[in-house]
């Protein structure tokens, strides 16, 4: 007779376990999700700041490099046809 004096207790309780899981098993994949999309960040930022040593390093001495030969070539070729 226990069960049925404290039925609606019971379905209660049985009720909030399940809700209970429900939300674990939602959350967990939220939480991987929000873990996935801080890792893509931090990787966006590696790659932003490569991109900055490449336009340091690489990019801006070659137009230097562009320019000079573009102011130059006309001194440089003048001289060699003589």
């Amino acid at each position: 007779m226990f069960f049925l004096e404290y039925a609606n207790e019971l379905m209660q309780l049985a009720f909030g376990v399940g809700f209970l899981v429900l939300v674990i098993y939602v959350v967990r994949p939220l939480i991987r999700i929000n873990r996935l999309l801080t890792k893509i960040d931090h990787l966006a930022d590696k790659i932003e700041d490569l991109t900055d040593l490449f336009d340091e390093y690489i990019r801006k001495p070659a137009q230097i490099m562009s320019q000079v030969l573009k102011f130059a070539s006309p001194f440089l070729f003048r001289r060699g046809r003589k």
